[in-house]
Order: structure tokens, then C-alpha cells, then sequence
């Protein structure tokens, strides 16, 4: 396969067929060929945003909900 001449089309077909750990490898591959100006941002953003919201979780100030029992609310219609 000539990778080098792949459309956005064969790109996501080959995809499916990567495994969750190599899928997560391609994202990270992408995210970082960005800007890196932006990219820089967008990560002192959601280092912000966390930050705001941890205080206030740390101190029981808000509601939080483990992962498991917050899927059992979440029905998958397939």
C-alpha cells in the first residue's frame, strides 16, 4: 500500500482495522502535528479547567459520581 498517496477515505477505512492501542498512538501522532502554538493553548486550557474544577471536587463541594455508576444511566440503542 503507497501511503504517501492515501485519500482521507482509505485513511479512515484502514482505521477500523487498527487496534485500540495503535488507534490511540494515531491520535496522539495527530494531535501533536497541529500548531504547536495552538496546541500549546488548547493544553494550558484544559490544565485550567481541571484545576478549576478539582478544588472544589477535593473539598466535597460537588456532586461526583464514579465511572461504572455513571454508565449504568446510559443505555446504547445499536
Amino acid at each position: 500500500m503507497n501511503y504517501s498517496r492515501m485519500s482521507l477515505t482509505s485513511i479512515l477505512e484502514e482505521i477500523v482495522h487498527l487496534s485500540p492501542a495503535d488507534r490511540a498512538k494515531l491520535i496522539d501522532v495527530l494531535w501533536e502535528s497541529l500548531d504547536e502554538d495552538r496546541v500549546k493553548e488548547v493544553e494550558a486550557r484544559c490544565a485550567s479547567e481541571s484545576a478549576e474544577l478539582l478544588g472544589p471536587a477535593d473539598r466535597g463541594e460537588l456532586q461526583t459520581t464514579d465511572g461504572p455508576s455513571s454508565f449504568q444511566d446510559i443505555s446504547f440503542n445499536t
